[in-house]
C-alpha cells in the first residue's frame, strides 16, 4: 500500500534530483527495501511523506557522491554537486551566488529576509514537505498561522518574480 501510494511522486523527485528516471526508479526501489529491511526497527517523528522525501534525497546525494568518488572527483565543490544540491535547497548562500539564476538568487535573498517565524514555516512547508497541520503541532500554532504565513511568503515571492519579469 505505501508503495502504491508514494511510489510515483518519490520517483519524481529523484528524477528532478539525478535528471534520469531509470536510476530514479532503482533510487526509489532501493529507499522500499531499505524501509521494508527496517521493520519494527524503525522510527518516524515526522509524517511519513516527509520521512521518505527525506530517505530518497539522501539516497539521491549518496548516489551522486558515490559517482563523484567514481570519477576521481569528489568534492561538494563540484560544479554538478553543487548543482544536484542547489536544486535540492541544500546550498550555502555563497553556494547560491556562484550557481544559481538570478530569479534564483533573488529568491533565496526574499526567503531569507522573511521574518523568523514566516521563513520557518514557509521553509518546513516548501523544502521539507511537511503539511500545514504537521507545522501547527510542531511549532505549537493554529493551523490558520501556518496558513496565513505562507500566504505572506507566497505573496513576498510573487512580488519579486513579478519584478524580475518587470526587469527582465
Amino acid at each position: 500500500m505505501l508503495f502504491r501510494s508514494y511510489y510515483v511522486n518519490l520517483v519524481r523527485i529523484a528524477s528532478d534530483i539525478l535528471g534520469d528516471k531509470q536510476l530514479a526508479e532503482d533510487v526509489v526501489q532501493e529507499t522500499f527495501i531499505k524501509l521494508w529491511e527496517s521493520g519494527s526497527d524503525l522510527t518516524i517523528n515526522s509524517s511519513l511523506s516527509a520521512y521518505l522525501i527525506k530517505m530518497v534525497r539522501n539516497r539521491c546525494i549518496d548516489f551522486l557522491r558515490a559517482k563523484m568518488r567514481d570519477l576521481n572527483t569528489i568534492s561538494l565543490e563540484h560544479p554538478d554537486v553543487q548543482a544536484h544540491l542547489h536544486e535540492m535547497g541544500l546550498a550555502t548562500d555563497l553556494d547560491v551566488e556562484l550557481f544559481a539564476t538570478p530569479l534564483e538568487i533573488a529568491l533565496h535573498k526574499g526567503i531569507e529576509q522573511l521574518p523568523p517565524q514566516c521563513k520557518k514555516i514557509f521553509t518546513l512547508n516548501r523544502f521539507d514537505g511537511i503539511s500545514h497541520k504537521e507545522i501547527a503541532d510542531k511549532l505549537q500554532i493554529s493551523e490558520n498561522t501556518v496558513k496565513t504565513q505562507i500566504a505572506r511568503a507566497l505573496k513576498k515571492m510573487t512580488a519579486i518574480y513579478n519584478a524580475y519579469q518587470k526587469n527582465s
